[in-house]
């Protein structure tokens, strides 16, 4: 009778040990997984701050630079009062 509650009592304990195994293990996998979306989240974040920061630089010289807002202005076609336009036109063969 003692023989037969030590196998019983090894394979309660086995089967707790390869169960305990087994969630620490997916325990694993997960942290992993988490650590590794941490990690491509703070890329992306930081990447995302870069654009922010060139945009808000992009923005300050639309608002505050003379020399970008004329060379926007320039490139829709219009030109300063008094100025003259040459357009070179290609001869055709």
């Amino acid at each position: 009778m003692r023989r037969f509650l030590r196998i019983c009592l090894a394979a309660f304990l086995l089967v707790l040990l390869v169960t305990s195994l087994y969630h620490t293990g997916q325990g694993f996998l997960n942290w992993r997984r988490a650590i590794a979306f941490r990690t491509d989240y703070q890329a992306k974040l930081e990447k995302l701050r870069q654009q922010r920061d060139d945009l808000k630089t992009r923005v300050d010289q639309l608002e505050s630079n003379p020399l970008t807002q004329e060379r926007l202005v320039r490139q829709l076609g219009y030109i300063k009062p008094g100025e003259k336009v040459y357009r070179f036109v290609k001869r055709s063969r």
